[in-house]
């Protein structure tokens, strides 16, 4: 853990940035993803901040990856089951997500009581950020050391 503090401290201030972002303005990093449909009236720092956070996620991911895929599996068998359960998990995840996001919605709309409910949307969205984005990184430094296996192994027959 000596050798990778900053990593794990950046982590732990994006982490931190990300959970007063969501809680105070609302903004998380995939926001990106309504550029084109951006319009004046959403405010285009709140664009601009997720950019900036998705940039440092990149790079703080891409980092994250490079440092711990070096290591190749056992075995190509045990790789890709590892692998496959992480991806796995990811989608359930990612599904379960939505499907409760569309539950607390639909909620706010037979009940109109938008204040009320908005808390539980908030709430839902930072637990569900934490949880996929540890999942996903972690889903692509598998993926990666299975591919070094599989090139070691295929280089040494």
């Amino acid at each position: 853990c000596k050798q990778n503090a900053g990593l794990w401290c950046a982590w732990a201030i994006y982490l931190l940035l990300t959970v007063y972002l969501i809680w105070a303005t609302g903004i998380t990093w995939d926001a990106i993803f309504l550029s084109l449909k951006w319009t004046p009236s959403m405010n285009y720092m709140r664009l601009a901040i997720a950019w900036v956070l998705f940039i440092f996620l990149a790079i703080l991911g891409t980092v994250t990856v490079k440092r711990f895929s070096n290591k190749p599996f056992a075995s190509i068998k045990e790789g890709v089951s590892k692998t496959c359960i992480l991806w796995i998990g990811y989608i359930v995840v990612k599904v379960a997500y939505k499907y409760i996001y569309e539950a607390i919605f639909n909620s706010i709309v037979v009940n109109g009581n938008i204040v009320g409910e908005y808390r539980y949307i908030t709430l839902l969205t930072t637990i569900f950020d934490i949880i996929k984005l540890p999942l996903v990184i972690v889903s692509i430094i598998y993926t990666v050391r299975l591919v070094n296996t599989y090139l070691l192994n295929n280089k040494s027959n």
